[in-house]
């Protein structure tokens, strides 16, 4: 529009043409350097759009494993401490691990041993934390194991070696935090499928 107004009003007087045309040539020049620039910045978001769910994924998985190590710990340590408690017939160390109904079937069956005068020897070959549900969220959960161990059972008079065997078995464990700690509250054996029980 504006170079139509000034070439209609050249064409009316023409002195006007050469006073009127040279700032025209310089208006124009900056229109045209100032468009490269304008899309330089368009590429530059669309690479950090695409970095930002990346960045976040990570994250809550992280999270979620762990949880899921946290929680095979306190199951290896578990397998530790009761390997203690049931070849020396001692209840001392089973409140780290253990708390409520769990910590009352241990005692209970420890004390056991020690009236029959029997003991168990065994040796954990593994746990392994197939999956957990939350139960109360960040404190109770239902942790589903794989347990693996060699027990022997003697009696302490004789010596003598009443069973031996390899066992493979699912449990679900009960899992509180109570004070900032883990504890293993409940268990319940589940039955194995046959091919865990052949390896």
């Amino acid at each position: 529009d504006t170079l139509k107004a000034h070439s209609s009003a050249s064409t009316g007087t023409g002195a006007d043409d050469p006073v009127e045309q040279p700032p025209l040539r310089v208006a124009t020049v900056p229109s045209i350097t100032t468009q490269p620039p304008a899309r330089t910045p368009v590429r530059t978001p669309s690479t950090t759009i695409k970095s930002t769910p990346s960045a976040t994924a990570p994250t809550t998985q992280n999270s979620s494993d762990a949880l899921k190590n946290t929680f095979t710990e306190l199951l290896r340590k578990w397998q530790t401490v009761k390997k203690t408690a049931v070849r020396n017939r001692s209840t001392g160390e089973l409140a780290d691990v253990l708390a409520g109904k769990a910590l009352e079937k241990q005692t209970g069956a420890i004390k056991y041993l020690m009236t029959t005068h029997k003991y168990y020897e065994m040796t954990s070959r593994g746990v392994t934390v197939n999956r957990y549900q939350e139960l109360t969220p960040g404190k109770k959960y239902a942790v589903f194991a794989l347990v693996k161990e060699f027990r022997r059972f003697v009696d302490d008079t004789t010596g003598q070696v009443l069973k031996d065997a390899e066992d493979t078995y699912n449990v679900n464990y009960t899992i509180e935090k109570i004070d900032d700690k883990w504890f293993i509250s409940d268990s319940t054996l589940i039955n194995s499928p046959a091919p865990a029980k052949t390896r």
